[in-house]
C-alpha cells in the first residue's frame, strides 16, 4: 500500500512540475492587468532612454594607481567607458 502511495505521489509531483515549468510570460503582474510595476520591462529592469536618468557611481582609489593619478577621471581606461556609455 505504501508503494502505491509513494508512485502515486510522485506522478503527482513529477505532473505539477511538468505543467508548471510550461508557462509563458505573458507580460502582466499578478493580477493579471497586463501592466507591469514601475513601467518594468520583460527582463524585470526598467529602461530609460529618454535621457532622464544619470547613472553615477563611486570607487575607491586603489593605493598603487594614487602613486600616477589623483582620481579615477585621468585614467584612460575610465575616459573610455565613459566616451562608450555616454
Amino acid at each position: 500500500m505504501k508503494k502505491i502511495g509513494m508512485i502515486i505521489l510522485f506522478m503527482v509531483i513529477a505532473g505539477s512540475i511538468a505543467f508548471g515549468a510550461g508557462g509563458k510570460d505573458t507580460g502582466s503582474d499578478e493580477s493579471g492587468t497586463g501592466s507591469r510595476p514601475g513601467g518594468m520591462t520583460p527582463s524585470g529592469y526598467p529602461i530609460v532612454t529618454d535621457g532622464s536618468v544619470t547613472l553615477r557611481y563611486w570607487t575607491t582609489l586603489n593605493a598603487s594607481a594614487s602613486k600616477y593619478i589623483k582620481g579615477y577621471a585621468e585614467n584612460t581606461a575610465h575616459q573610455e567607458i565613459e566616451k562608450k556609455t555616454g
